[in-house]
């Protein structure tokens, strides 16, 4: 997951060849590896219980992300992915929300302007 030219925050894969070709990409969040499910699978109609089983299995007993196991694999992305998501919604709500309450405060003093410049006349 990574930052877009633009600098708005952007949820978007980061490929392998990429890395290899050397882009360099700034992070919002951590970068979580999947295994992706190969065509042999889906041909032979593998379930996804099985498929992120054996996932979870190849970062645990791999070498190189034994350690990062507890952080990979689709399971962990849906979690992470959710967490964002929600701290998303929370934010604009309560921007939201803010946005409305400074809206009708600036409204009930239009109203008490009103109406002391009404009193003040009569």
């Amino acid at each position: 997951m990574g930052i877009k030219g633009g600098g708005g925050q952007t949820i978007h894969p980061v490929l392998f060849a990429q890395v290899l070709e050397g882009h360099a990409y700034r992070l919002q969040h951590p970068w979580v590896g999947v295994v992706n499910r190969s065509q042999q699978d889906i041909n032979k109609n593998v379930d996804m219980i099985a498929a992120r089983r054996r996932e979870r299995d190849y970062f645990a007993q791999s070498p190189d992300y034994g350690h990062l196991a507890s952080r990979m694999g689709s399971e962990y992305l849906g979690k992470l992915l959710s967490k964002v998501l929600y701290h998303t919604i929370i934010f604009s709500f309560w921007l939201a929300l803010i946005l409305k309450c400074a809206l009708c405060i600036l409204h009930l003093f239009d109203l008490i302007e009103d109406s002391l410049h009404f009193q003040s006349s009569s």
